[in-house]
């Protein structure tokens, strides 16, 4: 009798445990989405599941070229704009912190923004070209959704631009088109910085502030920050000496 309780124990446990994996596996499985299907536009390259396909072919506006792939669950929508040297704007950095305090480890030539069922990525290439991903969920939070997010991970485009890059390209630049502002200061043979102004705006305009160490081998994003109300610079040196000494005034 004694061993037939115990018998009945274990089967009754054994039968608990496969219980749970048989309710759990399904739910686990949910959270993994599958991409089978690989679609090339252009340098880029997304992965998504079953029934997703380009829908209409690209459609341009205003040097930006975009393509919609649309499924049963989102919308996926890539852009990409090819580098004019003539503009140098696109190869600024994207989205730097509040208070022009620069993350480390972290590209400044990378972006995100969530918002509702939307996430958009944002990227500058070594080409020089300003590619996004963004995924539309039809239901739910796409920063919480686990099809967003493996999108997001199977998005295949060109290397991320590197500062050194960067600032060698806007070296480059002779024509100061649509305005833009560079300006060079040379403190020790080494110590180099370099300041590049942004799109104007109206008290808003901003200013990415390079630094280098070896002599303009490598270049760092020192400092990003906004005009708020400095007297009018007559030169890269005044600002660079403004910030050493001040913080950037009133920057």
């Amino acid at each position: 009798m004694v061993v037939s309780i115990r018998i009945q124990k274990v089967v009754w446990l054994f039968g608990a445990i496969l219980a749970l994996f048989t309710v759990s596996t399904p739910t686990q499985a949910a959270k993994t989405p599958v991409l089978r299907n690989t679609i090339h536009l252009w340098h880029m390259a997304v992965r998504v599941p079953q029934g997703f396909k380009e829908s209409g072919g690209p459609s341009n506006s205003l040097g930006t070229t975009t393509w919609t792939i649309t499924g049963p669950s989102a919308t996926i929508t890539l852009a990409r704009t090819l580098y004019n040297p003539r503009s140098a704007f696109q190869i600024l950095p994207l989205q730097p912190q509040d208070g022009g305090v620069i993350p480390r480890g972290t590209s400044p030539y990378v972006s995100r923004y969530d918002s509702g069922s939307e996430v958009t990525i944002n990227i500058v290439t070594r080409k020089g070209t300003e590619d996004s991903l963004t995924v539309d969920m039809q239901t739910g939070s796409a920063s919480s959704s686990p099809l967003a997010h493996a999108i997001i991970a199977n998005w295949q485009h060109p290397p991320l631009l590197t500062t050194t890059q960067a600032v060698t390209k806007l070296e480059r630049v002779h024509n100061w088109y649509h305005g833009i502002s560079l300006g060079l200061s040379r403190g020790t043979p080494n110590s180099q910085w370099f300041l590049v102004g942004g799109p104007p705006a109206t008290a808003q305009q901003s200013w990415y502030l390079f630094h280098t160490i070896n002599g303009g081998d490598t270049w760092q994003l020192q400092r990003y920050t906004v005009w708020q109300g400095c007297q009018k610079w007559k030169s890269s040196i005044s600002l660079v000496l403004a910030y050493r000494a001040t913080k950037w005034c009133a920057l």
